[in-house]
Formats: structure tokens, C-alpha cells, sequence
């Protein structure tokens, strides 16, 4: 073998404790070769095998292999031992697929073996999954090639190249291009761009490997096929070696050998800030960088550097060796990426429906958009949806995860009630593919809002309209039928006898309180009527004073027995409107007027805690025939305008109902004794007391 470079001076007297046996046992055998031969072709070979050594074990991070012709492994470079985790001292004299091949592929390299010996040719090129001593799978690209001596076959090497994270993105892409339809369509021609690069780049590689196979300067020609770029410098940032690719980079600072790296790279008159080399040099370790450049050409370049101790064979660092790998593409492809998903969420901003995307398994708000945000008055993001958008401290039980998640392919469209914003809103959820290649949730949420209670106030004008038919055509009417009835009754009597004894007045008397009814049904509707279009302003009002107003008001339009016990509580102040006294007069005057005889009638007006706020709690008790339990339960589910036909008195409960409800609150009916409703009835009202000045 013949080599370009000259090593003495560089190598000479160094020993390193790792050299392979066979190197040792090569050199035993170039001396005895040449005892008696030229004095000059022995110190030639010598410097030669040095340099192998050398760059065998230092120049490149390229693990490569030597092996007999049986395939025990004869060569382990450091490589080797970094990539795999077995050190040479383990590896030498084994054979590579007891050591990291297993299964079908340690078939194949055996056969691979036979072939390189019988046929004196390298194998083709092929990829193969290795296991390495940590238990981790990886993938190298692997070309396989014999060495001669006299002309016979004596040693087999091994080069492999880790496409580990090639392979893996491979992977992804294959994965992610099922979600990104669109963009694969945009890509296409790029791509194929890409794939014949990659074919040309791997066709380029299998001709300079297979040259190197005839070479016998194969490791130079391996240095500079390398598409990186590479420069092996010493400490002092002199470039002492590179490859073809940096001087294609570089052609007007030919030679670069000799000049120093920051100038011939980059113009510099002393090293660079944060340079990875200097770095590798001073913590011995592998450093890496990205670096922006302009070419000179004037091209913007991104490029993916690392550099790597350069030690001697006595394992002293003497420089640095640093790659260069172009990632311009990449960087375009992802700033590509980047700006379309700027613009996607861009224009979601613009909408103004609500859109947020989360984790269905952790339930994480990963994106929200500013319609979102606003809706909540806050940022959303990195909290949990269930709690974020919903109030909850735990996941929702009707939230659509697991549908979407089950027909991925179709949105699930639901109509929706958030009472933390008091909206309605129309959702639409569905499974989309997240940049970092989770599956998400995907909602949108158009609020309805508006529409609905368009809806409601339609229904309940129909609802109201169809009542106040009911009430004018069939309530009224009959009132108004009876009041005549008696009416005719007594104009009968009258044209007989000519007059109304004591005992008929009554033929009077009913038909007054028949059409009284009437008119106070008719003065009910126009309250109701008046209190939905909100002509009633809502003030503060003592409840004590509207019970005296009303006591006193029923005492004297009676003439039954009636009592009434009501103990004065003054300053229970409430917010309520001027019907609030209807309230009391409804529930004072029903006592009355259903008993049979002598009525008793106790009015209680307390403070109350509900629910952790103050209320006033007034309860109206009578003696009457009160209600049988069967009724209590039907009574209060027809006091609404959308089903009541009560007809008259029920509509009074109606007009009680639905003001304690516009006043924020409540409503029921009890046993005036429990248990026994036939002791009389108990009526409740309890409304939010407004605190004292």
C-alpha cells in the first residue's frame, strides 16, 4: 500500500495501547519482509501504517471494521466502539454477527463474507438494523470490500454510516404525510426533487466506495467523497487537512491548508465566538452548532456543525476535526412549515367562532384562539380544558373525546350550553394531526346565543299569545256568562215582582264578584304583559311595609271572620318592583276566600341563610281545607305561562310564581301541621335580602 501523506515527524516513536493486534502483527511482517530489502520501502511502509492507524482510529467518526477471511473481527476503530458500545478490546477476535447482528441479518452478513472472499469484490451497498450493547436498535449503511497483498485477498473492511436518525425520520414522514394531504400535494414535486438528490447523492456514494475497493489510497478518496464538509485543524486553528467539499465551499481561499480557520472560512482575524472546534479542543468532548453564512456566491447557508477532539496515538488532543453538514434544505423546509403554520393559526385568529385545540388523553389547552381567549377573559393555554373552559376539577361526563377519538375520520357536531359564559353554541369536534405529531382535539364553537333566544322569545310569545286566547275566549267568557246569569236572575224578579228582597240580594252580589274576577283575571294578563316587557324598574323595597299595605288592604275588603297575626319586623329590604305587594295580596286574598267559616291566617317574616346568602323568609299559614299531597306535586309544575290553564285562581299562583323567579326567588308550598295537610295550608316566599347601608 501507498499513501499521499507523509506522517514522519507527526507519528514517529508513538505508541497507543489500543492498536489492533493485526497492525501490530502487519508491522512484524513488513520487517521481515524486508530484512534484507530496500532500507527506504520499509520507512515507507512504516510512515504508511502509521497513517492507517492513525486515521483509522482518529481522522473520521466513521466506524469501520476489518476481518480475516473467516470474519473474525481484526480492526475496531473508536467509531466503532462510540457507535455500538463495544470497545475494541471486546470486539477483536469475535465475530460482528455474534456481536450485533442477530437473526436473518447475521445470515447475511455471512454470505456477504463468502462472497467478498470468493469473488475478490465488494458487496453491494445495503442498510442493516444492528443492535448495540445498551440494548438500543440503530441502522447503518454499510459497504463491504477486500484488501490485497500479492494479489490475493487477506483482509475484509467494514464502513458503515449511522442513518439511525435518518431512518427515524423517514419514519415520521411516512406517518405525518397521512395527516398533511394538503401540504404533500404542495411538496410533491419538491420531494421528488429531494428523492433524486438523495438517489443521486447514494449512487455517487456506491461509485466512490466501489473506487475506493481498487484504490490504494482508499482512505483519502473516502475522506473526500464525503459530501460534509471536513477540516482537521490543529490547536492553534491552522487547517492542516481537508476534504473535497470544503474546497468546492471555498475556491477563492485555495489552498486552504495552512491558513487559519476563521479567516479562511469566514474572514476573521481571531477565532470565532462560541466555535464549537475551540470548544472540542478545551473539554475534549464533541461539540455541536448550527451556524447562518453567506457563501460567496452571496447564498444564505445553514449549516449543522460538529466538532470532535483530535488526539494523537498517545491520546494527547493535538487539534480538532470538524464536519460541516449543509442543512439549508431542512432549515427552508421547516421555516416553510413554521410560516404555514403561522398563517393557519393566523387566520384562525381572524375568525371570531371560538377554536381551541387540546390533549384528549391529558386534556392540556394547547392552542386557543383570540376569539377563545376573549370569550374567557383569559390566556387558556397550558391549563386544562375541563377546568379552563367548563369550571370543573375533573373531566367533563359528556365530553366527546372518546367519540372523536373512535371515528377519527368524521366531526361530531353538538349544540351546547356553557353556563360559565352564559352562551349557547353550536361545536364542532374532530381529530387533527398536532406539529409534534400527537393526535389532538380539534372544537370550534359558533355561538347561537342570540338565535336561541330569538327561538325562546318566539316560543314564548306563541306561548302567551295561545294563554291570553284561552283566558279572553274561555275564562273571561265565563265569568263574564255567570256575572250575566245572576244578572238575568234578578231582572227576572224584579219584572214579577217589582223588587229584590234581603234574600236575593245575593242574585246581586255574585254577579259583582263574577265580573270583580273577570276584571282582576284581565288586570292580571296586563301585568304579566307589562312585567315581560320590562316596565316594572326594580328598586329596594321593605318587605315588613308591603305586608302591612297588603294585611291591611284584604282585612277591610271582606266580610268574613277573618284573623290575621302578623308580628312587624321593619328594614327587611329586598330588590323587587312595585308588584311584589300582588305577591302577598294573591296568597292573603286565596286564604280567604277558600275557607269555609271563620278564618285564622299567621303571616311569619324571618332572615334565613340559603346557600351560604342572607334571605327573607315569608310563610303565610291558614286553617283552610289545605292541599292533599297529590295536588302539591302537579300544582307547582303547571304555575308557567307555557301550560297553566288553571283557570283564574291557578293563574294568580301563576303571577306569584313567575315574579318570585323574576326576583331571584323562591316558591313552595307546605303543611300548615306535617303531615296532615287537612289542618290548613303553608305558602312560602323567600327572596335575597340586599344588605343594610
Amino acid at each position: 500500500m501507498s499513501f499521499e501523506h507523509d506522517t514522519e515527524g507527526a507519528y514517529d516513536d508513538k505508541s497507543r495501547e489500543q492498536l489492533i493486534l493485526e497492525l501490530k502483527e502487519l508491522r512484524g511482517r513488513l520487517g521481515q519482509d524486508n530484512e534484507n530489502g530496500d532500507i527506504k520501502v520499509k520507512e515507507t511502509r512504516e510512515n504508511a501504517l502509521k497513517w492507517v492507524e492513525a486515521i483509522f482510529e482518529n481522522s473520521l467518526p466513521i466506524p469501520i471494521q476489518a476481518f480475516d477471511l473467516d470474519g473474525v473481527v481484526t480492526h475496531w476503530n473508536s467509531a466503532s466502539a462510540q457507535l455500538y458500545g463495544f470497545s475494541a478490546k471486546e470486539a477483536v477476535g469475535r465475530r460482528l454477527q455474534d456481536l450485533i447482528l442477530s437473526g436473518e441479518s447475521a445470515s447475511v452478513f455471512e454470505e456477504c463474507i463468502k462472497q467478498v472472499v470468493s469473488a475478490g469484490r465488494p458487496t453491494p451497498n445495503r442498510q442493516w438494523e444492528i443492535n448495540c450493547r445498551n440494548g438500543e436498535k440503530r441502522w447503518v449503511y454499510s459497504t463491504i470490500f477486500p484488501i490485497f497483498e500479492g494479489g490475493q485477498v487477506t483482509e475484509i473492511f467494514c464502513m458503515n454510516l449511522d442513518i439511525t436518525e435518518r431512518i427515524e425520520a423517514e419514519k415520521e414522514l411516512r406517518k405525518v404525510q397521512g395527516e398533511l394531504e394538503l401540504r404533500v400535494r404542495e411538496r410533491t414535486e419538491e420531494l421528488n426533487r429531494i428523492n433524486k438528490s438523495l438517489w443521486k447523492e447514494i449512487k455517487d456514494r456506491n461509485e466512490a466506495e466501489l473506487a475506493l475497493s481498487r484504490s490504494e489510497s482508499f482512505l483519502k478518496n473516502i475522506f473526500d467523497c464525503i459530501k460534509d464538509g471536513i477540516t482537521i485543524m490543529d490547536t492553534d486553528m491552522n487547517i492542516i487537512g481537508v476534504n473535497n467539499t470544503m474546497e468546492s465551499w471555498y475556491p477563492s481561499m485555495l489552498p486552504l491548508v495552512g491558513k487559519k480557520c476563521y479567516f479562511a472560512y469566514f474572514g476573521h482575524d481571531k477565532p470565532c465566538e462560541n466555535c464549537p472546534s475551540v470548544q472540542a479542543i478545551e473539554k475534549m468532548s464533541m461539540q455541536t452548532s448550527i451556524r447562518h453564512s453567506i457563501t460567496e456566491d452571496g447564498a444564505d447557508r445553514w449549516r449543522d456543525i460538529s466538532s470532535f477532539p483530535f488526539k494523537d496515538s498517545r491520546g494527547e488532543v493535538v487539534g480538532a476535526i470538524t464536519i460541516v453538514r449543509d442543512i439549508t434544505a431542512r432549515k427552508r423546509i421547516e421555516e416553510a412549515l413554521e410560516f404555514e403554520r403561522s398563517q393557519l393559526l393566523s387566520i384562525f385568529d381572524s375568525i371570531d367562532d371560538a377554536i381551541y385545540v387540546s390533549d384528549p388523553v391529558t386534556y392540556e389547552m394547547l392552542y386557543a384562539n383570540r376569539a377563545m381567549k376573549e370569550l374567557f377573559g383569559k390566556e387558556l393555554i397550558g391549563g386544562v380544558c375541563y377546568r379552563e373552559i367548563q369550571g370543573r376539577d375533573a373531566p367533563c361526563e359528556f365530553c366527546t373525546n372518546a367519540l372523536i377519538l373512535k371515528d377519527r375520520d368524521r366531526p361530531h357536531v353538538w349544540e351546547f350550553y356553557n353556563p360559565m359564559v352564559n352562551r349557547y353554541a353550536i361545536l364542532t369536534d374532530r381529530i387533527i394531526k398536532w406539529p409534534d405529531g400527537r393526535d389532538v382535539r380539534f372544537e370550534i364553537a359558533t355561538d347561537i346565543t342570540d338565535r336561541k333566544k330569538m327561538e325562546d322569545a318566539l316560543l314564548q310569545s306563541k306561548s302567551d299569545a295561545e294563554l291570553y286566547v284561552d283566558l279572553m275566549g274561555h275564562d273571561i267568557n265565563n265569568m263574564n256568562q255567570v256575572g250575566i246569569g245572576y244578572l238575568e236572575l234578578a231582572m227576572d224578579v224584579l219584572t214579577r215582582g217589582g223588587k229584590l228582597d234581603l234574600s236575593q240580594h245575593s242574585l246581586l252580589s255574585k254577579s259583582l264578584e263574577s265580573f270583580n274576577n273577570s276584571s282582576k283575571l284581565i288586570d292580571n294578563v296586563r301585568k304579566i304583559q307589562r312585567e315581560r316587557r320590562g316596565d316594572y324598574e326594580a328598586i329596594v323595597i321593605d318587605v315588613n311595609d308591603v305586608l302591612l299595605d297588603a294585611i291591611g288592604q284584604c282585612s277591610s275588603a271582606t266580610e268574613k271572620n277573618v284573623t290575621i297575626n302578623y308580628a312587624p319586623s321593619p328594614g327587611c329590604s329586598v330588590k323587587a318592583n312595585e308588584l311584589i305587594k300582588d305577591v302577598f295580596l294573591n296568597l292573603i286574598g286565596n286564604a280567604i276566600k277558600h275557607s269555609g267559616g271563620p278564618v285564622t291566617i299567621r303571616i311569619k317574616l324571618e332572615k334565613v341563610n340559603h346557600n351560604g346568602l342572607d334571605h327573607y323568609k315569608v310563610s303565610v299559614e291558614d286553617d283552610g281545607p289545605g292541599i292533599p299531597d297529590s295536588l302539591k306535586s302537579t300544582l307547582f309544575d303547571r304555575l308557567n305561562l307555557a301550560s297553566t290553564h288553571a283557570r283564574g285562581k291557578g293563574f294568580g299562583l301563576c303571577l306569584i310564581k313567575m315574579l318570585v323567579d323574576d326576583y331571584a326567588g323562591m316558591f313552595w308550598a307546605e303543611d300548615r301541621v306535617p303531615g296532615d295537610y287537612g289542618k290548613g295550608a303553608k305558602f312560602v316566599v323567600m327572596l335575597p335580602a340586599v344588605p343594610r347601608q
